[in-house]
């Protein structure tokens, strides 16, 4: 569980509300998680290099400042992308059903 990662989300979330107040977007509960790409799109009015990502590390870095290391908090996720869900989730079925028999004979 990463504060760091739920923090960004946060701020991504905020942001594109307040960038979209006024319109039906600027009240989200949420978004797809392909746009954060689009953040480094967003640009400063006053310096066209200073990017919506630029601006959330300045929040996350003032706000966390002793754990903004996200590749450390998340080197799990690479493992746990080649898990195989379908796989366990048969298996946990399948351990189900055995301990429902095994309950039944009892």
């Amino acid at each position: 569980e990463s504060k760091l990662l739920l923090l960004i989300l946060k701020i991504a979330l905020e942001a594109g509300n307040f960038l979209n107040s006024g319109a039906t977007q600027g009240l989200a509960m949420g978004f797809q998680l392909d746009y954060l790409l689009k953040l480094k799109d967003v640009r400063s009015t006053k310096d066209k290099g200073v990017t919506l990502i630029h601006f959330m590390a300045r929040a996350v870095k003032g706000m966390m400042p002793e754990d903004c290391n996200l590749r450390e908090q998340l080197q799990h996720c690479k493992d746990a992308a080649h898990v195989d869900f379908k796989a366990h989730k048969k298996e946990v079925n399948d351990l189900k059903a055995a301990l429902r028999s095994l309950e039944a004979e009892v």
